[in-house]
């Protein structure tokens, strides 16, 4: 579940055959031409390759790198092509776009872990760095989508390159708080400045003024941590007794949206001030409004947009009854949403992933990003 505004695929990977080295010998009727035999009359060049010599077999095992990891070739015409659809319920329509990415391949050994909205940027982590993208001139809703690694950020567009930092929250200023295990880091990337909170580990979720962090890891409480200019420090723990576990947290606005599991079962509360205003995905499996998890909740107009770990979509009004709901995978021919922001321009941008095996006991994951336009 993306952390803040937000809450955390492959290819074949054949080395290439050898070139055919054997010789053809030639038809009875061609070998009594004329260029045939002044070949055959000409000194014999050393730097021939003989046809006695062994043909290189095709390669059945994989290229290693200098220390023996296998080296992946990805092959373009092996990735699997995303056709697009609209999702539809009742008035209401999500009409996508494929986005181009320029600047990047979208292809990686991990999948896309988080992916958040900064300003009008966009980061995500994956194969432990966070990459910075933004829009292109001319993108926008209701036309072309195409975002461009953002080289301002850093070289490449990575902001951060470091193992154990991968969750993502930031606000529409352009704070984007990274966190991990180890700690957190800061980065106001409208002004180019950053510090790290060493202390303040965990999930975090930014506020939405950018002042407060709320931290998770496995338990029922959060811990709220204030976030100034240049340091952070440590405030209240905050009990959630309705949950045995709280997975995410997600703020929107002023309002708090707790991800948790109590007795085994996965729903989602709405707090305003700290009161509970609603709760969905309780039940038990078989029920039909079970969720497993909400992997990602953002704005979406006047509604809250959420997925959950099977591939639902679903649109929320404030007094929390789903106003239309879709099957997420519908949209990507089978293939899920891990996460999504909601842009400057109102639009959804969300990541689409697929995970494909190949022969070397490899996996690699493939990423799209698609825009989501909304409908009625």
């Amino acid at each position: 579940m993306s952390s803040g505004g937000d809450t955390a695929a492959e290819s074949a990977a054949t080395a290439p055959a050898a070139p055919d080295t054997t010789l053809a010998s030639a038809e009875p009727e061609a070998a009594e031409s004329a260029p045939a035999a002044a070949a055959a009359e000409a000194p014999a060049d050393d730097t021939a390759v003989s046809s006695d010599e062994p043909v290189e077999e095709e390669r059945t095992e994989p290229l290693l790198d200098e220390e023996g990891n296998p080296i992946e070739v990805l092959h373009p015409e092996e990735r699997p092509v995303l056709e697009v659809e609209n999702l539809n319920a009742g008035p209401i329509q999500f009409v996508p776009t494929l986005c181009e990415v320029n600047g990047i391949d979208l292809v990686s050994f991990d999948g896309i872990e988080n992916f958040v909205a900064a300003g009008y940027r966009f980061f995500f982590s994956s194969d432990d760095n966070v990459v910075a993208l933004s829009q292109d001139e001319g993108s926008g809703p209701g036309g072309p989508c195409s975002l461009s690694v953002d080289e301002s950020m850093g070289p490449g567009g990575v902001l951060l390159a470091e193992d154990g930092y991968d969750t993502l929250s930031s606000n529409a200023e352009g704070r984007v708080v990274v966190s991990g295990i180890w700690g957190s880091y800061v980065f106001d990337t409208h002004l180019n400045q950053s510090f790290q909170c060493d202390d303040m580990s965990g999930n975090v979720t930014l506020s939405s003024d950018g002042t407060t962090g709320l931290s998770t890891w496995v338990k029922p409480e959060v811990e709220v941590w204030s976030i100034a200019d240049s340091f952070c420090t440590q405030g209240e723990t905050v009990q959630y007794p309705d949950f045995e576990q709280v997975n995410g947290v997600t703020v929107v606005g002023s309002d708090v949206y707790i991800d948790g599991r109590f007795d085994g079962n996965s729903s989602v509360t709405r707090y305003v001030d700290g009161v509970p205003q609603w709760t969905l995905g309780d039940g038990e499996p078989s029920d039909p409004d079970w969720w497993a998890s909400s992997e990602s909740i953002v704005p979406c107009g006047e509604e809250i947009c959420l997925t959950e770990f099977f591939g639902t979509f679903n649109v929320i009004d404030p007094s929390g009854v789903v106003v239309a709901n879709f099957d997420g995978s519908d949209v990507t021919s089978g293939r899920g949403f891990s996460d999504m922001a909601t842009g400057t321009d109102g639009a959804i941008y969300v990541i689409a992933g697929d995970l494909f095996d190949h022969e070397f006991d490899g996996r690699t994951w493939f990423n799209w990003i698609i825009r989501l336009d909304r409908v009625g």
